[in-house]
């Protein structure tokens, strides 16, 4: 049995915990990073030329599509790529526990998970996309509510990760907010 109690969760302690994941598993924090660096940074350069770009005709549907172009794109990468990230971060959390993690052990984790996390992961994003986009606060709710949906879905054996997380996340949404 664990001699200390559990520290209150606080966005300090998240914060630091995050932080020695990440320095206890270096390559996977690393392959990370790139990862997600090879997926926003053409993403980011597509947009900038499309917001450059003249405009045929300066009509509504030209705006529409304008604004959702960048973010259907933005949306379908990171439906592909976002639950192998996620799954990363679990893993690196999980490998300060117990044995040292490495970067093989960590794709072999995110990989075996990515089935039963792409449809959920998609939910997510999706909910929370268009929340902020149409109107800012459903989006930082959504976000708020489904914040533990890809541990659930990593650790867990839930039926419903939506709910789940949502029950999670009652008490403490105003710390998810501050991180």
């Amino acid at each position: 049995m664990n001699a200390h109690p559990p520290r209150p969760l606080s966005a300090g302690n998240a914060l630091a915990r995050a932080a020695s994941a990440l320095a206890a598993n270096p390559l996977v924090a690393l392959f990370a990073i790139a990862l997600f660096a090879a997926v926003n940074v053409p993403l980011h350069f597509i947009g900038e030329s499309m917001d450059a770009a003249p405009s045929a005709a300066n009509s509504q549907a030209a705006l529409v599509k304008l604004i959702l172009t960048p973010f259907g794109a933005y949306l379908g990468v990171t439906a592909v790529i976002g639950p192998l990230f996620s799954a990363l971060a679990v893993y690196a959390v999980l490998s300060t526990q117990g044995a040292a993690g490495s970067l093989y052990g960590g794709l072999n984790y995110a990989l075996s998970r990515y089935g039963k996390m792409f449809l959920w992961y998609f939910v997510v994003q999706v909910s929370v996309q268009v929340g902020l986009q149409l109107i800012v606060l459903p989006g930082i709710l959504f976000f708020q509510m489904y914040a533990f949906v890809v541990p659930v879905l990593c650790l867990e054996k839930e039926e419903w990760p939506l709910a789940r997380s949502k029950r999670l996340t009652q008490g403490i949404r105003r710390t998810i907010f501050l991180l």
